[in-house]
């Protein structure tokens, strides 16, 4: 898999999804349960920094891992609450700036790829809470799955607020 293109193709249908929320439906949620698109947006993007800031602060640690089945991320029928540091901010927010936190962290995504060698991603491994470990080539893949769960997530929340 070409992590690079798979992560700019789930932002891309990221992106394009969320140019179809108007500016007025953003923070609307469609019950007290189900995220807005702004939250299932803020989401992602938190996600992306926190893993993102882990690596930066080298919670990462040599070990042996095996591939694990990271796609079943994408099925929406399994569920995982959210940890709170990658839990959505009740506050409204502008699309605006929700988009700007999109692009700052994927950037630092970004940074964290090009800063591992090929050999450190193989070799290096940090904790998921489903799958156990990854190495950090599999958790950059993870994020571009994880990314494409949301994305479908997004689509059954625009079904819900008739968008």
């Amino acid at each position: 898999m070409d992590t690079l293109k798979h992560l700019n193709a789930t932002r891309d249908k990221l992106i394009q999804e969320l140019h179809t929320v108007s500016e007025q439906d953003f923070n609307r949620k469609p019950d007290a349960t189900t995220w807005s698109p702004k939250e299932v947006s803020e989401h992602i993007a938190l996600m992306d920094r926190y893993i993102a800031s882990l690596m930066k602060k080298g919670k990462t640690e040599e070990k042996k891992t095996v591939k694990k089945p990271i796609r079943f991320t994408t099925v929406r029928s399994l569920k995982v609450h959210a940890p709170a540091p990658v839990d959505p901010q009740a506050a409204e927010k502008s699309k605006n700036e929700i988009l700007n936190l999109l692009f700052e962290s994927r950037m630092d995504v970004l940074e964290m790829y090009k800063s591992f060698s090929r050999e450190q991603k193989k070799q290096l491994a940090m904790k998921h809470p489903v799958f156990g470990y990854l190495s950090l080539e599999q958790w950059f893949d993870f994020l571009g799955y994880h990314e494409l769960r949301h994305v479908k997530q997004l689509q059954e929340v625009r079904k819900q607020l008739k968008i």
